[in-house]
């Protein structure tokens, strides 16, 4: 071979193995950079809603209530999902909302925190109309837990996707979140601890890890004096119901003051937590039912409904 041929050749084959090493940093590039693209979508998505006119800051009472008056709302024009339905949380009160799939339970969360507004009617947060709250002190008071929530990044830790809520809490405080969402004894016995890396979106962890890891998360957010309203949209979907039963047991006491709305389908998670099961029926109907299970039994809305 000539030596022209041989150095050209080398020189190729360095330029196609940069080439691949490049390749493989935009990929982790692109990787670490669709979390942050998602972030922006939601930022912008809520955003909408502020630049009609911010209010100014208002007084948040101590115990914050929670009103839906003659709702009305859809997310197609021709199905209405809530129809001037009218229910009234006392603050400081935990409620259980059931009813069966579709019928507008996590909707109704959903206008609480503003994630949408309602077409018809009001939605009231500690007497006010939540369109007339700042937008950023609302979403302060309020905080939702639901099947699919927690903030997952790639290239995260454990101990700093647990951290997400509060980028300052002491190892300490990770582990004892950790510990009421019953998942501590899991990270531990992974090879790498809190050090492991959760992957986007979760992906290295099981349905049942990723709904007590998000717990965790939520759990340091609750540290806030600001929160008053805790929304649970079936956030423990994905565990049996010993595991459950534990972990609302264990952040129940966290709860004392603020006014919790949780939706279920297993009457039974909730039954000897809240004060009242409300059920949601025919997009419209809000009536409150027995806690008693001889009385449940012959109600409209049976356990696990």
């Amino acid at each position: 071979m000539e030596p022209c041929s041989s150095i050209f050749i080398c020189c190729l084959t360095s330029f196609c193995g940069s080439f691949s090493g490049y390749a493989g940093l935009f990929g982790r590039i692109g990787e670490a950079w669709q979390p942050i693209q998602s972030f922006l979508k939601i930022s912008s998505a809520t955003s909408a809603l502020a630049v009609k006119g911010e209010s100014p800051v208002a007084q948040v009472p101590a115990c914050v209530s929670v009103e839906f008056r003659d709702v009305e709302f859809g997310y197609r024009p021709v199905e209405p999902v809530l129809d001037r339905l009218s229910l009234f949380v006392e603050g400081a009160r935990k409620v259980g909302f059931v009813g069966r799939t579709d019928c507008g339970k996590s909707t109704l969360l959903k206008l609480v925190e503003r994630l949408y507004d309602a077409q018809s009617g009001s939605v009231f947060v500690g007497g006010k109309d939540v369109r007339q709250w700042p937008l950023r002190q609302l979403q302060r008071i309020c905080t939702c837990l639901s099947q699919n929530g927690g903030v997952f990044f790639s290239e995260a830790t454990l101990l700093d996707t647990i951290r997400f809520a509060k980028p300052a809490a002491s190892f300490l405080e990770v582990v004892q979140a950790a510990t009421l969402a019953c998942i501590h004894d899991e990270i531990m016995a992974l090879q790498d601890g809190y050090q492991s890396r959760a992957g986007e979106h979760g992906k290295n962890l099981s349905g049942g890890q990723r709904q007590r890891v998000a717990i965790a998360q939520a759990l340091l957010s609750l540290q806030d004096p600001e929160k008053k309203v805790v929304l649970l949209d079936e956030c423990t979907s994905n565990l049996d119901p010993e595991t459950e039963a534990s972990i609302l047991r264990n952040i129940w006491p966290l709860l004392d003051g603020k006014t919790v709305i949780v939706v279920t389908h297993r009457f039974e998670a909730v039954e000897d937590l809240v004060d009242e099961v409300v059920a949601i029926q025919e997009c419209r109907a809000a009536r409150p039912i027995p806690l008693d299970r001889t009385a449940l039994a012959a109600s409209a809305f049976p356990a696990g409904c």
